[in-house]
């Protein structure tokens, strides 16, 4: 992959998480990450989007209440095991401008099995495109 390549997938980094686990947050995720994680069995974006519509009404408390979305019901024991309904991981993301400079700061931090909130990555706070030139 090039630079040029780079510019063209800015809008894919807002649905990319660099920490966490292998399963996918149902009462998070977008619709664009749901569609994309389970193409590959044949789901597409409009049952990607009932299930975000079917959440945003009231969280999910247990995947199996997706049997109530007729549309779902093809997919959902592949949706049960590779998907989740609570994250102990998240990613906190700050921009911040002053005249012409732009920073940006993006950490990770978990709960750990304690329940405390723990920092996970490093912090990195970088000037941007528009601050270099």
């Amino acid at each position: 992959m090039c630079s040029s390549d780079l510019d063209d997938t800015g809008d894919l980094m807002k649905y990319l998480g660099l920490w966490g686990h292998s399963r996918i947050n149902l009462n998070t995720a977008s619709v664009e990450v749901i569609e994309v994680a389970f193409s590959g069995i044949g789901m597409n974006g409009e049952v990607a989007q009932e299930i975000v519509d079917y959440r945003t009404k009231k969280p999910l408390t247990h995947i199996s209440q997706l049997k109530k979305i007729d549309s779902v019901r093809p997919f959902l024991q592949v949706i049960q095991s590779l998907s989740t309904i609570e994250s102990d991981s998240f990613s906190v993301e700050i921009k911040a401008q002053s005249g012409r400079s732009q920073y940006f700061l993006l950490a990770g931090i978990y709960i750990n099995m304690r329940g405390q909130l723990v920092t996970q990555g490093v912090f990195s706070m970088t000037p941007t495109k528009k601050d270099i030139q």
